[in-house]
């Protein structure tokens, strides 16, 4: 699977990617008091904290892979400091994301996809009165999952950020 899906990666702008096998992933609760404390986000959509699960409940689930592969896309933003210049970067990011979940799904296999901050696919979250609309396309947040994404960078020998005109947007898939 490593192989077609390295073939599969350069249909598209991706910066950099590493395969990881998933016992090399650290799984830390920490990640999650940032989201409580700092991020509007949390408590309001299935992509994130609480509605993703316990950190230990996404560990089990991630354990359930052998192997992940880790990869970012780069955008092009003057304002990076500005939040909502840097959501409207990550369009991009999602469709390529979303075509790789695609493909590591054809025939039926399994996998998980894990993205670069919460979902924003609907105008406005079903979480917590009912299902999400669109589980095939939801990817929770990296993050959510008690993930650090500068730990995995660090592990895979990527970049975390670049300059102050660029922005890394990070996926990771367990297969």
């Amino acid at each position: 699977m490593q192989e077609k899906l390295e073939a599969f990666l350069t249909n598209f702008p991706v910066y950099e990617y590493s395969f990881l096998d998933v016992d090399q992933i650290t799984f830390t609760q920490r990640v999650r008091t940032i989201c409580r404390e700092e991020c509007d986000r949390y408590g309001s959509t299935w992509a994130c904290p609480p509605g993703v699960g316990s950190v230990a409940a996404c560990e089990e689930k991630s354990r359930q892979y052998k192997h992940a592969l880790f990869f970012s896309t780069i955008s092009s933003c003057k304002d990076v400091v500005g939040f909502e210049a840097i959501l409207e970067t990550k369009a991009e990011h999602e469709a390529i994301t979303q075509k790789i979940y695609e493909f590591c799904r054809q025939g039926g296999r399994d996998c998980l996809m894990l993205s670069s901050e919460s979902c924003n696919l609907c105008e406005s979250c079903t979480y917590p009165d009912a299902p999400c609309r669109l589980p095939e396309k939801m990817h929770p947040c990296i993050e959510s999952y008690g993930i650090v994404v500068s730990a995995l960078t660090e592990l895979s020998h990527m970049d975390y950020c670049l300059d102050e005109e660029h922005m890394l947007w990070f996926s990771l898939l367990f297969f």
